[in-house]
């Protein structure tokens, strides 16, 4: 199915956007999603970003987390429910939201972006559309921008391959999986570089009733994100990517 298609229901953006309230398990990944986005900020940008785009913004979850450090954000989605949801939130002073597919239609202008952030999104695409919007944000990263997207399914990562080996038994559809090199590979056929990423996730949560406290899978886990070689074996990784020419 067309990944465009999938989130266009009536209810979708409410259901949605309560997952990451009742859901325990995204509840600590988003507190340490956060953190990061903020020390990516802070590091990349001297100053406030002047553009901040956030693509297939969905109920605006990143773009309320960030839109306070750049001067101007705009998100973009084609949900209604999801947009809806998204501007229903607080603290959105200098925060635009427009329905549209970027991916096929110009209406943006001539404006580049020096933040462009896109969440939950590449890992669901299929692949064509997987190209055709990196190339288009490739397109609308000014020339020292940044691109900050993330993975929350490191197809090296232990619950991928616990994920796998249950599929394969059970006979069932398999999951959407990128691997590091999947992405590496993504990334420099828009004419863009990985220079930096973070991850978190080794421990493999299967069900929400984890045998361990969810405090003490964080404490283990935040030490796991502190030690490079992890990243292989971590679920969720958030990449930041500039334009090769500009490295």
């Amino acid at each position: 199915m067309d990944y465009r298609l999938s989130h266009l229901s009536s209810g979708k953006g409410a259901s949605y956007e309560n997952s990451f309230h009742k859901n325990i398990s995204r509840k600590y990944i988003w507190d340490w999603e956060k953190e990061i986005l903020i020390k990516i900020v802070n590091k990349y940008f001297t100053d406030r970003p002047e553009n901040y785009l956030d693509f297939a913004c969905g109920t605006g979850r990143i773009i309320e987390h960030l839109s306070p450090f750049a001067l101007n954000a705009l998100g973009v989605d084609i949900s209604d429910s999801m947009l809806d949801v998204a501007k229903s939130k607080k603290n959105l002073k200098n925060v635009k939201f427009i329905k549209a597919d970027i991916t096929e239609k110009n209406i943006i202008g001539d404006v580049r972006f020096d933040l462009i952030t896109a969440f939950r999104f590449f890992l669901n695409a299929q692949v064509s559309l997987k190209k055709e919007a990196i190339a288009k944000l490739s397109m609308l990263l000014s020339d020292n921008g940044i691109l900050v997207f993330n993975i929350h399914m490191n197809r090296t990562s232990f619950l991928a391959i616990v994920t796998r080996i249950y599929q394969l038994v059970r006979n069932i559809e398999k999951s959407n999986m990128m691997s590091f090199s999947e992405v590496n590979n993504l990334v420099q056929f828009a004419g863009l570089e990985i220079v930096d990423t973070y991850h978190y996730g080794v421990i493999p949560i299967v069900r929400e009733n984890s045998l361990l406290p969810y405090r003490l899978i964080d404490k283990i886990e935040r030490l796991f994100s502190s030690i490079p070689i992890a990243r292989i074996f971590s679920q969720n990784i958030i990449y930041v990517c500039k334009k090769k020419e500009n490295l």
